[in-house]
């Protein structure tokens, strides 16, 4: 099977839907819609069926919530929706695997809001759910030992500029930051991958970690080297059992129950 062949036809079409977009909307926000639920579909019809592929917020069990997301995956067999309007959901980030920012065009001037973005989203804490006993499964992201599944971040483009230059600009912003508040991967359709590897820059991986070097891969191949290596940690996700009564804070219920 010639799966570089396949995703060129779809990374095509991704880009054909876009150009579709931009000639009949010009609306900027109607745009903005379908080029992310371009890429959406993309990874509905691509990622394994347990995971679901969404659009909404994210809510911790202390009621803190992010803002809109443009991908959101998650548990699709664990995940209860808290709210949904048309195609955009309220669910607990307890849940969720991780998010992915979708732009039209990428360049320097955008690093600092998705930044800002992913700190949002990572200041979301998972606190509502059970270990699962008697044997406690622990993984390793970011060179930190977990009982429950970080939410990775990504940002997936179109287009923007030499992608070498946001590299460059990315390391510098995410110098002082630990691993686990970087930003996973960045994909840019028309040029390559802005990912991490390894010291000796021998092999490429998703997640970052203390020692990991971020580097620009040029690429005819983006899309099937972004979704190879994003398959790696979406092939090994699990959550523990939700503990879904955390989300009702001080909630009473029957005789001695009230409003607010």
């Amino acid at each position: 099977m010639d799966l570089a062949g396949v995703f060129a036809q779809v990374a095509n079409k991704m880009r054909a839907d876009m150009e579709a977009a931009r000639s009949a909307l010009s609306h900027p926000g109607l745009k903005g819609g379908a080029f992310e639920e371009a890429f959406r579909q993309f990874l509905r019809d691509y990622l394994p069926d347990n995971l679901d592929v969404s659009t909404g917020q994210l809510v911790d069990s202390c009621g803190r919530m992010a803002r809109q997301l443009d991908v959101v995956i998650s548990d699709r067999a664990r995940t209860p929706i808290l709210f949904q309007s048309s195609q955009t959901r309220v669910i607990p980030v307890a849940c969720v695997y991780a998010v992915i920012e979708v732009k039209a065009h990428i360049d320097t001037s955008e690093l600092d809001s998705i930044l800002t973005n992913m700190d949002s989203v990572r200041a979301l804490e998972k606190l509502a759910f059970t270990p699962d006993y008697p044997v406690v499964r622990t993984i390793s992201v970011y060179d930190q030992p977990a009982q429950i599944w970080p939410v990775m971040y990504f940002v997936f483009a179109f287009e923007g500029i030499d992608i070498q230059t946001v590299a460059k600009n990315l390391a510098v912003r995410q110098l002082s930051r630990p691993a686990n508040r970087r930003i996973d991967m960045i994909c840019v359709l028309d040029q390559g991958v802005i990912c991490n590897c390894s010291p000796d820059q021998s092999a490429y991986v998703c997640t970052p970690n203390p020692t990991s070097l971020l580097t620009a891969v040029r690429t005819k191949k983006a899309l099937l080297l972004f979704y190879t290596l994003l398959s790696v940690p979406l092939s090994r996700v699990w959550m523990p059992i939700l503990e879904f009564s955390k989300y009702l804070g001080q909630m009473t219920f029957g005789d001695n129950e009230s409003n607010g």
